[in-house]
């Protein structure tokens, strides 16, 4: 039987997210566009919604292995705080700014009616410069 290391299921977590947000990024563009019927549309939603569901949860699966690593391991603040981390903190640090920018991005959409449509596109829409 394989035996997957620690390390393994965190890349594989993380490549697993980053590019499920691609196909939900994609997904939402499309259903935007034109000459896409609403029938289409509604399919194109449910995909967007569910694989940038899936990216999110892949993403938390990601920095929740990463405390449990043996050969780099991070403390919980290294997983929270951005550019804390002494392994690559750039690339880290951008990695938990995207992750709270999806979350922002989940909260404001379960939010919509309290925070309004005008607030939660410009949420939406602001993320596009994050990726």
């Amino acid at each position: 039987m394989t035996e997957f290391s620690t390390w393994e299921w965190i890349r594989a977590s993380g490549w697993s997210a980053y590019f499920l947000l691609f196909i939900s990024i994609c997904f939402g563009m499309m259903q935007k566009m034109g000459f896409i019927s609403k029938s289409i549309g509604r399919y194109l939603l449910i995909a967007h919604q569910t694989a940038g569901w899936f990216a999110f949860l892949l993403a938390f699966f990601h920095g929740f292995l990463l405390y449990f690593d043996d050969y780099q391991p991070f403390s919980i603040l290294e997983i929270f705080i951005p550019f804390q981390s002494k392994y690559q903190p750039i690339f880290t640090g951008l990695g938990i700014i995207s992750f709270y920018s999806m979350f922002l991005i989940f909260l404001s959409t379960d939010l919509l009616k309290q925070v309004g449509r005008n607030v939660w596109k410009i949420i939406h829409l602001r993320n596009y410069s994050l990726r």
